[in-house]
């Protein structure tokens, strides 16, 4: 019953897609973006998150976060050194895809300076620029920070509430403020 942006963009473009698939002899059922398997479909979430009276679809199990067993191999190095242990940390992050995000990290920098807090803000490309310079209080802007390994150190995460942030931060139990910018996100 949300009415989303993207909700909207689905539904009007719910005939085209029912044809592209008509054309190849297929006829799938869809659930808001995704193609429903009448055999399995794996939902990385929990009943709590949904809703304990969800409507989860037939032949649907939630099976929680996608959490790796152990370090993927990938993490991005992180200057560790630097990371407060004298005060709260406070991580900040709008995800790869949309991290340009200078006016919302700049507030939050704003907001946070008085509480005598660390941000560490993952800012993509952003870090390479002169903009980490404006921020006030203890702000330290990296790329991209090994959110998982980061995650048990945080206070609090500050996201843009994507899927995979969401349910990272309350699988270590850490305290979200999300600022939604597109798609799923409001949901979340």
């Amino acid at each position: 019953g949300l009415d989303l942006a993207l909700m909207r963009n689905v539904r009007a473009l719910a005939n085209d897609r029912r044809s592209l698939f008509a054309s190849h002899g297929l006829a799938p059922e869809f659930r808001t973006c995704e193609a429903l398997s009448p055999d399995l479909n794996i939902i990385f979430a929990t009943p709590e998150l949904v809703g304990l009276d969800a409507r989860v679809p037939p032949a649907t199990h939630l099976v929680g976060p996608a959490l790796p067993l152990a370090p993927r191999g990938d993490e991005p190095p992180f200057p560790w050194e630097r990371l407060a242990t004298d005060r709260p940390v406070v991580y900040v992050s709008f995800g790869s895809q949309i991290s340009w995000q200078p006016e919302a990290f700049t507030r939050v920098a704003e907001a946070a300076a008085p509480l005598g807090v660390q941000l560490v803000i993952s800012a993509g490309e952003l870090a390479d620029t002169e903009f980490p310079r404006s921020l006030p209080g203890d702000v330290l802007v990296v790329r991209l920070v090994p959110q998982l390994q980061l995650l048990p150190r945080a206070a609090a995460f500050v996201s843009h509430g994507g899927a995979n942030s969401v349910m990272e931060a309350l699988a270590f139990g850490v305290p979200l403020v999300l600022l939604p910018v597109c798609n799923d996100q409001f949901v979340q």
